[in-house]
């Protein structure tokens, strides 16, 4: 170890104890002496009584100033009390070797599939669940199944297939972005894009499904706590669980989204923002986000894969929550969402968050369970253990430190830093070092702007480069790069976002739901390796595809249901439908043997052409009154139609 004359006078020795405990820092005599005169003041003695010898001070370290005596000192005298980092040891967790994600999926899926792997998240059982409960809620609003003189749009009931094929439409538009859906069916323009999602269903259609999509049953009610979960409702009464009109749908997908995919060790939480400006006591207005206004959720992402997630309520707070006893309710929170990760012999999981959720019992209590943790901090949240020396140089001389200067106090368990950058970044962390060689890291950084914060002190180490390589330390290097976990997630959905303009207020929800599940599809199968495209707009495209696909397989339910089909009279004359698809079926039949070069093609369509002219459909005053359609009452329309 080395001495006080070794690291230079106004410096701080540290010994070490074969236990591996610190003792605390010590100050030298003259900086002691000089400093306790500053703050108890020079005594006042008379000057033809002799001068006595100084007294000698005791013994002074840095934990026995407070944070207002700190204050007092000016930012050399300050300075002077930082620590050197060779000399602040501390012992981090150790979380053992490192592992790769691991993508976790079934030997009978096909992983090169994109409806495969997105059904892992959205199974079958939970079209069919949709199906039924939006049947139901369109009986329930009393859609209209026959046709009136103000409304000839009728309502039939859909299919799991059907509900397939408008999840690719959803994804079709994220892709394709209009400022109004009625555009996607635009017929006839000479120029711009002619959309292909109107082959697979209509306008009306599309209208119908999106007014009584409904994921809920209607007889459902907001969940009742069961016996063991009084405890965890504890501040939750049930008509708080406002998220219930979305279940079982994120119920199945937040349990599919902890089944199919092992993250890397290390991990983030942070808040996602879905955007909904609607009226709503459960929404969000933070008018420096991104995003200003909508619901909020806290995630647990490994590189845009979401593990887990949370709700909460601007009325109710965080949902599901557990109040663990010394943390805040977003300690709380983070807290119980690392218990929800998995369990890897000789390797542990280490955490990142933002000023947000830390503090140094919420770190001592993650190391407790074999969890590292870092992230930055503020003063104020830390909690009462924080450094007064790292808050009295965050609030008095942020401004004046130059750049590169490190402060770190190791607290118990937990290693408080103070970096100066831009301006002075408060850190914990109890996973890092800061005294060996190691612990810092040569990386490329750019001149910050004129008008950044403290730019004339950080615009120094620069001269006139504009990019410069600099040594940073190993925490800063690695927060930089493990904390944007939710921020990948947040960024491949704002790339192709399947949420459209809605008054309801549980859609928004729904619409994340969607994109999240399509982004964990993309990310399981970059994992695997059976994604080769290395793309996410080929695979968001071929997602699309293969659901439009569904509707080549759809029935004509509405002519199968047990429904009478009755005569009923128009009020104003319609062309037959069964005509109109005969007449059309022709057509297709002549362009086909037109461009078919041989004899016998060409007798074919001479036969036609003479047997069957090309005369408009039949118009008649009757129609089917469930079907909705015109039909000719003499002849075989009828059944034809009905037969189909």
């Amino acid at each position: 170890m080395a001495s006080n004359d070794d690291l230079g006078q106004g410096s701080i020795s540290v010994t070490t104890r074969s236990s591996g405990r610190r003792r605390k820092p010590v100050i030298p005599f003259d900086e002691v002496a000089r400093i306790h005169a500053k703050i108890t003041g020079p005594k006042t003695t008379s000057r033809t009584s002799k001068r006595q010898p100084p007294l000698t001070p005791p013994q002074v370290t840095l934990e026995d100033y407070t944070q207002k005596q700190l204050e007092m000192l000016n930012l050399q005298e300050i300075t002077a009390l930082i620590p050197d980092r060779t000399a602040v040891e501390f012992t981090p967790f150790d979380n053992g070797y490192r592992h790769e994600p691991i993508a976790l999926v079934p030997d009978d899926i096909d992983a090169s599939d994109p409806v495969a792997l997105l059904n892992l998240y959205l199974d079958s059982s939970i079209y069919d669940i949709v199906a039924s409960n939006t049947n139901a809620y369109a009986v329930a609003r009393d859609a209209i199944t026959i046709p009136t003189p103000d409304n000839t749009r009728i309502w039939y009931p859909t299919t799991a297939n059907e509900i397939r094929v408008l999840f690719g439409i959803f994804y079709y538009m994220g892709v394709h972005p209009e400022p109004r859906y009625q555009i996607y069916w635009e017929t006839g323009r000479k120029d711009g894009p002619n959309h292909s999602i109107r082959r697979h269903m209509t306008l009306n259609r599309y209208e119908q499904l999106r007014r009584y999509l409904h994921v809920s049953e209607l007889s459902q009610q907001a969940p009742i706590p069961q016996e063991n979960e009084e405890d965890l409702l504890s501040i939750e009464p049930e008509d708080r669980l406002w998220w219930w009109k979305l279940e079982p749908l994120i119920s199945h997908f937040r349990d599919a989204c902890q089944r199919y995919y092992i993250p890397r060790n290390d991990v983030a939480i942070d808040e996602i923002m879905v955007r909904f400006f609607g009226r709503s006591h459960h929404t969000y207005k933070m008018p420096k986000k991104p995003i200003q206004q909508g619901y909020k959720l806290f995630a647990l992402a490994d590189h845009g894969y979401v593990w887990f997630f949370y709700y909460t309520s601007r009325q109710y707070g965080i949902g599901e929550l557990v109040k663990v006893l010394d943390l805040t309710a977003t300690g709380s929170m983070v807290y119980q969402m690392a218990r929800q990760l998995p369990q890897i012999p000789g390797s542990f999981f280490t955490i990142y968050l933002d000023n947000y959720f830390t503090s140094i019992p919420l770190f001592r209590k993650l190391r407790a369970i074999n969890i590292g943790a870092v992230g930055t901090t503020r003063c104020g949240a830390a909690g009462t253990e924080f450094p007064p020396l790292l808050a009295v140089l965050r609030e008095k001389h942020c401004k004046k430190l130059p750049w590169g200067t490190l402060c770190a106090v190791a607290v118990n368990d937990v290693l408080c830093v103070g970096w100066q950058d831009n301006n002075l970044v408060l850190m914990l962390s109890t996973v890092h070092t800061v005294h060996e060689i190691s612990d810092e890291v040569l990386r490329e950084r750019k001149r910050p702007a004129k008008t950044s914060t403290n730019a004339s002190i950080a615009r120094q180490v620069f001269g006139n480069c504009a990019k410069l390589e600099l040594a940073i330390p190993t925490i800063i290097n690695d927060y930089n790069s493990s904390m944007n976990g939710v921020d990948l997630a947040n960024q491949l959905r704002s790339a192709y976002e399947t949420q459209r303009l809605s008054y309801r207020t549980w859609l928004p929800l729904f619409y994340w739901i969607l994109d999240q599940a399509a982004i964990n599809a993309y990310i399981l199968a970059t994992t695997k390796g059976t994604w080769k495209k290395n793309s996410h707009l080929d695979f968001r495209r071929e997602l699309y595809e293969r659901l439009l696909a569904f509707s080549e397989r759809l029935r004509p339910s509405k002519h199968s249901d047990t429904i009478p089909h009755t005569w009923v009279v128009l009020n104003k004359r319609k062309a037959c439908a069964w005509c109109s698809r005969l007449k059309a079926v022709r057509q297709e039949v002549k362009t086909t043997l037109s461009s078919m070069n041989n004899t016998a093609a060409m007798h074919v369509l001479r036969d036609i052409t003479n047997t069957q002219p090309n005369k408009q459909p039949n118009k008649c005053w009757n129609a089917c009154g469930h079907c909705g359609v015109a039909l000719c009452k003499m002849g075989p329309c009828w059944q034809e139609w009905h037969a189909q």
